[in-house]
C-alpha cells in the first residue's frame, strides 16, 4: 500500500476509501450470514462486532489491498479549546511507520440504529451528518462515511421507505455504486465553512431485518 495515503493526493486518498467502503460492504454481507442478530441490539454492540470480528481481521484488509489500516471504535475528538467534541464510531488510521506526518488525518464513520421511525431518523441527521457539516468531526478531511444499521421498519414500510426519507430530507443523496451486489450505498456533499471547505459523505445502509 502506498504509505502517502493520507497525504492528500486527491486520487490516492479517494481509491483508498473506496476499499474502506468495499471492506465495510464485505464484513457486513459476512456478518449477516454468520450471525442472527435479535433486532433490539443497541448500536454500539452491532459496530463492536463488525470492528472486532471483522473489520480488524487482517486477512480481510489484505482482500482490498488496506492491510495498514487500523480501525478503532468510540475515539475521542477534541477541539481546538481542548473540549471533548464527540466520540467517533469507526476511525480508520494509516499505521504504515513513514506515514505518520498528521495524526489528525483520518477517514470517519458515525454509526446510527434506524428502526423506521422519526427519532431514529432524526439522529442520523442531526448527530450524524450535521456533525461532519460543523466540521465536529473530520475537520481536516474532505471525505467521510455515514452507516445505517437497519433494524426494523414501521408496519407496511421496508428499507426502501427509510432510505427515501433521508433523500428527501439530505440535499443531493444520490445512489452510488460500491459492489455491484449491494444497492443501499449513497452519496451526498455538503457545504461547511470556507475555512473547511466542502465534504463527501458516502452513506452505506446495513439492512438487518
Amino acid at each position: 500500500m502506498d504509505a502517502t495515503i493520507f497525504s492528500y493526493d486527491t486520487d490516492i486518498v479517494f481509491n483508498n476509501f473506496n476499499k474502506v467502503l468495499k471492506l465495510l460492504v464485505f464484513c457486513y454481507e459476512k456478518m449477516i450470514s454468520e450471525i442472527s442478530f435479535k433486532l433490539d441490539e443497541f448500536e454500539t454492540f452491532i459496530r463492536n462486532i463488525l470492528i472486532k470480528n471483522y473489520l480488524q481481521n487482517k486477512d480481510f484488509k489484505e482482500k482490498f489491498g488496506i492491510k495498514n489500516l487500523r480501525f478503532l471504535s468510540e475515539v475521542q475528538e477534541i477541539g481546538e479549546d481542548y473540549k471533548t467534541l464527540g466520540f467517533i464510531d469507526i476511525q480508520v488510521h494509516n499505521i504504515n511507520p513513514n506515514d505518520l506526518g498528521n495524526e489528525n488525518e483520518y477517514f470517519a464513520f458515525e454509526c446510527k440504529r434506524l428502526d423506521g421511525y422519526a427519532t431514529k431518523n432524526k439522529e442520523y441527521i442531526n448527530n450524524g451528518v450535521k456533525r461532519f457539516e460543523k466540521g465536529q468531526y473530520s475537520k481536516e478531511m474532505k471525505i467521510a462515511g455515514m452507516i445505517g444499521f437497519i433494524q426494523g421498519y414501521k408496519k407496511g414500510e421496508n428499507i426502501s421507505n427509510i432510505i427515501n426519507f433521508f433523500i428527501s430530507k439530505i440535499s443531493g443523496l444520490s445512489f452510488y455504486e460500491v459492489d455491484t451486489t449491494f444497492k443501499h450505498s449513497y452519496h451526498s456533499n455538503h457545504k461547511r465553512n470556507k475555512k473547511l471547505g466542502n465534504i463527501d459523505l458516502y452513506h452505506l445502509f446495513f439492512d438487518f431485518t
